[in-house]
C-alpha cells in the first residue's frame, strides 16, 4: 500500500514527549513479524496480589489471542497441529462438578497426561503391533466451553488441539484408547486435512476455539479456562528498542485509518462468510463447501496484507514493509530519541529532592521571621503537599532552642 500511503503524509504536528511515554520496536523471529506500538506508564502502584482460588467467567482476548497465535506458530514452525478435539461430560459426572467432587481442570489435567505417556512411551495395538512412542512431548493446546443447553442447564466441553497423528488402519483402535482415557463421556476425534493451511483450517479451528472470549455466558469455571504446552507456546516479542513517543501515535492512527479504507471490502466479506456459514445447516453440505471455499480465498487475501493495524499498534510481515514505513515515518517528523524517564522514575526523583530539601530545611538555624517567609518560598517552590510536616518542625526546633 505505500504508493497509496504517500500520498497521505501526515502534516508536522508538535510532538508528544514527557516521562512514561515510549515508542517501542519488537520484532518476533518465528513469524519474521516486526511490530510498532505505543506506550504508556499511567500508574506507579503494583497490582493487587491474587489470593483464593482461581475462577474464571469468560475468555479473555489475551488468552484468545494466546491460543490463536500457538495455531500459527505450529504451522509455522511445527507443521501444525494434526488433529482436533471435542470432548464433553455425560450426565454422572456434570453433576460430580456441580457437586465439587472434581472439577473441569481435574479431569483435563489427567486426560492430558495419560495422552502424554501414551504418545511418549507407545502403545500395542489388538493384533499385538507395537507402535512405538515419540522422542519429544506431545503439542497441545485446549480451552473449555459451559454454553446452556435446551433446557437452560450448563453443557461443558473441551475443545483440545493435538500434534498427534496415525495412519488410516489404526485411527479407530487409537480414538477408542484415548475416548476411554477421557472416560467422562462422548470424545470425538477429527482429522486436520491441511495443518499447514493457516489460513483455512487453523483459522476456524482457533476461532471455534476462542468462540467465547470477552462475553459473560460462557459459565463459571473454577481452575484454569485453557492451558497450552510449552512446545506450542508461540515465542513472545523481542523488544529492538524504546525511543520517545513523539508523532508515532498519529502516525499508526493514520495508517490503521488508510489499512481499513484500502481493504475494508475484504474484511465486510469476511464477516459475511462467516456469519453465512455459521446459519447454514449442517445437512446443507455442497452450500457449506461453496461457502467455505469462498471464505479460504478472502482469509488468504487477508492474510497476504503485509502490515496489521490497530490504533495503536502495526504488525510489519517481513522486513521490506518494516523499513519502508520507518522511512515513512522518519520523513514524517519522528526521530529515535532514546527513551524518556518513566513516571516511576521521574516520582522518584521528585521524592528525594523534596527529601533531601527537608533534611537541609531542618540544619538551618533560622529567626521566626526566616522560618515563616521559608515556608512559603519552598511550598511554592517544591509544591509540597504537606505544609504540616514543616510547621512541626518548626516547633521541635522553638522547643530546642528554648531549653
Amino acid at each position: 500500500p505505500s504508493s497509496e500511503i504517500e500520498e497521505l503524509i501526515p502534516v508536522f504536528e508538535a510532538e508528544t514527549k514527557g516521562a512514561g511515554l515510549f515508542t517501542v520496536i519488537q520484532y518476533r523471529e518465528w513469524s519474521n513479524e516486526y511490530r510498532i506500538r505505543t506506550r504508556v506508564e499511567t500508574s506507579l502502584t503494583k497490582p493487587p496480589i491474587s489470593d483464593g482460588p482461581r475462577i474464571s467467567k469468560m475468555l479473555s482476548s489475551r488468552a484468545a489471542r494466546k491460543i490463536t497465535e500457538s495455531c500459527y506458530y505450529m504451522a509455522a514452525k511445527h507443521g501444525g497441529f494434526k488433529t482436533f478435539v471435542t470432548g464433553t461430560f455425560s450426565v454422572e459426572v456434570r453433576q460430580k462438578i456441580k457437586n465439587g467432587e472434581t472439577t473441569i481442570q481435574r479431569e483435563v489435567s489427567r486426560t492430558m497426561n495419560s495422552m502424554q505417556k501414551m504418545y511418549q512411551r507407545g502403545w500395542t495395538d489388538t493384533n499385538g503391533v507395537r507402535i512405538e512412542g515419540a522422542s519429544k512431548p506431545l503439542s497441545y493446546c485446549w480451552v473449555v466451553e459451559i454454553p446452556r443447553n435446551a433446557g437452560g442447564e450448563e453443557n461443558p466441553h473441551v475443545h483440545m488441539m493435538l500434534d498427534w497423528r496415525v495412519s488410516k488402519a489404526l485411527f479407530k483402535e487409537w480414538s477408542t484408547r484415548i475416548e476411554a482415557i477421557w472416560g467422562n463421556g462422548y470424545f470425538h476425534l477429527e482429522k486436520i486435512k491441511d495443518p499447514l493451511c493457516a489460513g483455512a483450517y487453523m483459522a476456524k479451528a482457533a476461532g471455534y476455539m476462542t468462540k467465547g472470549a470477552n462475553q459473560d455466558d460462557q459459565g463459571t469455571v473454577k481452575g484454569n479456562r485453557y492451558g497450552i504446552s510449552k512446545t506450542a507456546r508461540a515465542q513472545g516479542w523481542y523488544t529492538v528498542s524504546e525511543s520517545e513517543l513523539g508523532v508515532m501515535g498519529k502516525l499508526i492512527s493514520e495508517l490503521h485509518e488508510i489499512c481499513l479504507l484500502k481493504y475494508e471490502n475484504l474484511y465486510i466479506a469476511r464477516n459475511h462468510l462467516k456469519k453465512s456459514l455459521e446459519q447454514c445447516p449442517k445437512k446443507q453440505k455442497h452450500i457449506r463447501q461453496s461457502i467455505g471455499k469462498k471464505l479460504q480465498a478472502v482469509r488468504e487475501k487477508i492474510n497476504a496484507i503485509p502490515i496489521v493495524s490497530s490504533q495503536y499498534q502495526l504488525i510489519f510481515k517481513g522486513s521490506d514493509s518494516f523499513h519502508w514505513f520507518l522511512g515513512w515515518a522518519i520523513a514524517a517528523g519522528w526521530n529515535t530519541c532514546k527513551r524518556p524517564s518513566s513516571r516511576w522514575l521521574e516520582s522518584f526523583n521528585k521524592r528525594l529532592r523534596e527529601r533531601r530539601n527537608r533534611r537541609d530545611v531542618k540544619r538551618l538555624k533560622w529567626t521566626d521571621h526566616e522560618w515563616t517567609y521559608a515556608i512559603e518560598d519552598y511550598n511554592k517552590y517544591l509544591q509540597f503537599e504537606e505544609v504540616e510536616s514543616l510547621l512541626d518542625d518548626y516547633s521541635i526546633y522553638c522547643l530546642e532552642n528554648c531549653q
